[in-house]
């Protein structure tokens, strides 16, 4: 009888405990420190700044683990642009809002990362899986120093 208490009161914990960490986990994903314009339309606009451009696509319409990806990206994305010094354009835009317009920069799963260089061409993509700070970084390293070199006249 006492073996039946302990294994039940053990197997118990061990749900409410995973419960708690499953809800924290949300709880941290839900707001992003970071608020963005979620358009096209800032996007085009921040192509046309001059500046290099970070767009995260993500989706606010899709299956837990797309949402959850998204989240995560979101979280990440938004804490490592604001610890950055640099001169970049950053735009979180949700290609739920408008696919056609995601179909147009050739987004077809969220979430993606695109670099775009200070002339406002596409450097590099990230998928989701890709979505890391020691991937991330080189990138941005690279198209902030080519954005800071001396444009020389052809």
């Amino acid at each position: 009888m006492g073996r039946k208490t302990f294994l039940l009161s053990l197997i118990l914990v061990v749900l409410l405990s995973q419960a708690c960490a499953e809800e924290t986990v949300e709880a941290s994903l839900k707001t992003p420190k970071k608020q963005t314009i979620e358009t096209y339309e800032a996007l085009e606009d921040a192509l046309l700044s001059g500046k290099p451009v970070v767009a995260l696509f993500h989706t606010t319409k899709g299956c837990a683990c797309t949402l959850k990806r998204c989240k995560t990206s979101i979280v990440l994305v938004d804490d490592y642009m604001e610890s950055l010094a640099a001169d970049l354009a950053y735009v979180r835009v949700d290609i739920g809002i408008n696919r056609q317009q995601g179909k147009n920069y050739k987004i077809f799963g969220a979430p993606t990362v695109v670099f775009f260089d200070s002339a406002g061409n596409e450097v590099k993509r990230l998928n989701s899986w890709e979505i890391k700070v020691e991937i991330i970084d080189p990138i941005l390293s690279e198209i902030s120093k080519s954005a800071n070199e001396p444009k020389t006249e052809k």
